[in-house]
């Protein structure tokens, strides 16, 4: 009883540790967690709306279910399946579900759902590590590094991109999956397809990415089983992981197939460069002054200091695990000093050739800032030429090195090492570049775009670089193994440690901001996450009124709009997604100036479906907004009622 509990005590402890830590690198958001979201007001606001639908949907509001369909959500009317235009929230919802409806606020519904990322992540990927590295400690503080990832801080706004916390869960269970022992293996192969169903659900990216890897994890699981009951066991939680899932995924293969497509530029906009990985969170207080290389999108990848240098520490653990292994039968290798003198024969010619290619990149090039420091970009074709040349040398002055490397690969920080680099070559996306320009690196993201279904509509290859955080994280718990066995050893872990806390911690993180946007005004005063008051007064509108809400088609008015509607739930022609309908474009652009073409205007939004008109006038600058109020109403829309700088008037029906 007492061994079985200790792992269950050691797993709560991990768990309150990352708790703690939640709250303490996203303050200020404790205290206002009710009425403040963190980053900015246009990606949470979209995701609280995707919430409230989905309790919307599960009866949980005062409205009630919908009467139209799950997916035909009240946004972009009157286009069918706009839900499925961005991402549906499902597993999130289901998580958030109690908490709604006993709190009834969509913004701490969010919060709760922000931290419970970070928490799950690390208690997860601590889970895994200790179940790969038998060492508790090293455990806890992998589970720090994948929590607390200087990638999130890239993500801090889009909730889809941190629900990543199931990915270590689901390669734990394939484990358990593969190496269950007969007859009881069904429970856990019903958890592993329903955790991998709620990974893959969580985000369409993670949809994307996320299935190969744990397809070939799975398959070096059963390997290390043997026999074929492993490769069954893991082929049934496969069916049922994509039972669950394929209703979900049905409508977005449905919108594929009218023609949805990312244009490359779009894609490479949102992939990483090689100087990416040197380009560190904004949001980070320490590298994020100091590095900032190549910003491009969502790939500011920077990992920090101290997991690299963890990851390294277990590459050097594995080596030096596995030369134990290695048994030289050449003669000139037999015994301790033929094995140190061939050691130096290949280390001297590597070295020569890492020497060789740095002279060569000292040749030509342009110069990156990173930091106070300025470095030369160079061609890497000379440079990789000069290393391949090493290492055949190497291989002729060491012929027992294959013996070496196939002790090597067998180890389980080389695997985990191996994965790493995978995913983050692929969030290099469908062309390899160095500050923007292409390199002579093969792309395996181009191949997966081109004949792949799904990938040509995904726009950020970056985000694999989650993935490599989960990888990364796992490694480094095998480098602490390492370090942990010397008193040395212990120390630099722990100097290792507190050196990520202070790479990683953002605070104060930004809470509710918005963009400043050139001839549009800020949004309505926020007002702690309730909405705009003129819903009072849309909620005594019709059923089937249509609302248009102006400014029309500026995103962070969109979403605000969007988030009201969550009171009230008429449809709206407004919407704010990762696909915008042809028809919603051409609202927009018939709706830009209802200043000087209000007649125009009305028509047009009318034409489209719209009985009323929502006019925020703080929405323009100066004393444009009581003007359009003005120039629409002159032109024959009717006033319904006003809240303060926003009023509702009716679109007559005759236009």
């Amino acid at each position: 009883m007492i061994r079985r509990a200790l792992p269950a005590r050691t797993t709560l402890a991990a768990l309150a540790v990352y708790a703690v830590l939640a709250v303490a690198l996203t303050w200020p958001l404790a205290p206002r967690a009710a009425r403040d979201v963190p980053g900015d007001l246009l990606d949470p606001l979209f995701s609280c709306w995707a919430l409230g639908w989905n309790f919307h949907a599960m009866g949980l509001s005062p409205e009630g279910p919908p009467a139209r369909g799950y997916w035909d959500a009240n946004i972009f009317h009157p286009t069918p399946r706009a839900l499925a235009r961005s991402e549906h929230f499902v597993p999130q919802a289901l998580q958030g579900a109690i908490i709604y409806s006993i709190t009834n606020n969509l913004v701490l519904t969010y919060n709760l759902l922000f931290w419970s990322t970070f928490v799950l992540s690390g208690t997860f990927l601590f889970l895994l590590a200790r179940d790969e590295t038998g060492d508790a400690g090293a455990a806890l503080a992998a589970g720090l590094l994948y929590a607390f990832a200087l990638v999130r801080w890239t993500h801090v706004e889009h909730l889809g991109a941190l629900s990543s916390q199931w990915m270590p869960l689901a390669l734990l269970l394939a484990r358990r999956v593969a190496q269950a022992p007969a007859g009881r293996a069904a429970p856990r192969i019903a958890a592993l397809g329903m955790v991998t169903a709620l990974q893959v659900t969580s985000s369409g990216y993670y949809l994307l990415f996320f299935p190969p890897f744990l397809a070939v994890w799975g398959a070096l699981e059963a390997r290390r089983a043997g026999g074929i009951a492993p490769w069954l066991r893991l082929a049934a939680a496969g069916s049922i992981a994509a039972a669950l899932a394929l209703p979900l995924v049905l409508p977005y293969i449905a919108l594929q197939a009218t023609g949805a497509r990312r244009d490359l530029a779009s894609v490479m906009e949102n992939s990483a460069d090689l100087l990416s990985w040197i380009t560190a969170p904004e949001r980070t207080r320490f590298w994020g002054p100091r590095l900032d290389a190549f910003p491009r999108g969502e790939a500011r990848l920077f990992p920090g200091v101290a997991t690299p240098l963890l990851v390294a520490a277990a590459l050097v653990g594995a080596v030096m695990a596995a030369r134990v292994r290695v048994t030289p039968s050449d003669s000139r290798a037999e015994g301790p000093e033929g094995w140190r003198r061939a050691s130096r024969i290949a280390g001297v010619m590597l070295i020569a050739a890492a020497v060789t290619a740095a002279i060569a990149a000292v040749g030509g090039g342009s110069f990156a800032d990173v930091g106070p420091f300025q470095v030369r970009l160079v061609g890497i074709t000379r440079p990789m030429v000069l290393l391949g040349l090493g290492l055949a040398a190497a291989l002729v002055g060491w012929p027992r090195l294959h013996v070496l490397a196939g002790a090597l690969v067998r180890r389980r920080e080389f695997v985990a090492i191996a994965f790493m680099l995978a995913a983050a070559w692929l969030s290099l996306g469908p062309l390899v570049t160095l500050r923007g320009w292409p390199v002579p690196i093969p792309s395996a993201y181009r191949w997966l775009y081109e004949f792949v279904p799904g990938f040509s509509a995904g726009r950020s290859p970056a985000r694999f670089a989650m993935i490599a955080a989960c990888f990364a994280a796992l490694a480094a718990a095998w480098g602490l193994r390492h370090l942990r066995q010397t008193s040395t050893g212990r120390t630099v872990a722990w100097a290792l440690g507190v050196a990520f806390l202070v790479e990683t911690t953002p605070v104060p993180l930004p809470l509710s901001l918005q963009w400043e946007i050139e001839g549009v005004s800020a949004l309505p005063e926020w007002r702690g996450g309730a909405p705009t008051p003129i819903v009072a007064a849309i909620r005594a509108l019709p059923d089937d009124a249509v609302l248009a809400v102006i400014p029309f088609g500026e995103i962070f008015h969109e979403a605000r709009a969007m988030f009201d509607s969550t009171a009230h739930w008429r449809r709206l022609l407004n919407g704010y997604s990762s696909w915008a309908p042809v028809e919603y474009s051409q609202v927009a652009f018939a709706a830009r100036d209802p200043l000087r073409r209000a007649p125009e205007v009305l028509a047009a939004l009318r034409a489209a479906g719209a009985t009323h008109v929502v006019v925020h006038e703080s929405g323009w600058v100066r004393d444009k907004g009581p003007r359009v109020t003005e120039r629409l109403a002159a032109a024959g829309a009717r006033p319904v009622a006003r809240a303060g700088d926003v009023a509702l008037l009716a679109v007559p029906p005759d236009l």
